[in-house]
């Protein structure tokens, strides 16, 4: 492993295009911005992985979208993407918590279609929660934090540019 800090006088650009010449397979970059964007993805067009992290509200595709929009040039998206979002939700309050069902109609149809059977039996099976009122979380319903996931697998040359494997958007409505 080696690690290339982009200090003066050296700059992230420079780091990358010096990792692009490096005999790893891997590269990981601390941030995906619009000083790196270019490198990062002239990189895993050359073959090697790469990680990286990108602070922004959107998710999935609108990222792509997004970093095409702000000058990315789109030819060196026409790789495959993994796209992971990590977002902090306020969880249900576990003293007050309400047993519900969820029933198949409630799920996102684009998620539901995309679920395999096992997946979609623990759905059907599943123990799921409402929110509740008590003492313990000032009678909101909400305490405490999870993590939620969106994943998407970004596609360039399929016909929706990729799916959703974990959309968050079920997490956060159930």
């Amino acid at each position: 492993m080696r690690v290339l800090i982009p200090k003066p006088p050296y700059t992230y650009t420079g780091r990358i295009i010096d990792a692009q010449r490096d005999q790893s397979p891997f590269l990981v970059v601390d941030r995906l911005d619009m000083d790196t964007a270019q490198g990062i993805f002239e990189t895993a067009n050359s073959g090697k992985q790469v990680l990286t992290q990108h602070n922004t509200i959107l998710r999935g595709a609108s990222i792509i979208d997004d970093l095409i929009n702000q000058g990315v040039n789109a030819d060196l998206m026409d790789i495959p993407v993994w796209v992971v979002t990590v977002k902090r939700l306020t969880a249900l309050c576990p003293e007050c918590r309400v047993p519900t069902h969820l029933y198949p109609a409630e799920v996102n149809p684009f998620t539901w279609q995309h679920l395999d059977d096992d997946t979609r039996q623990a759905v059907i099976t599943g123990h799921f929660y409402r929110s509740g009122r008590c003492a313990h979380c000032q009678n909101n319903g909400r305490a405490g934090e999870i993590l939620g996931f969106d994943i998407f697998h970004y596609e360039p040359n399929h016909p929706s540019r990729g799916r959703t494997l974990i959309s968050i958007e079920y997490i956060i409505s159930s």
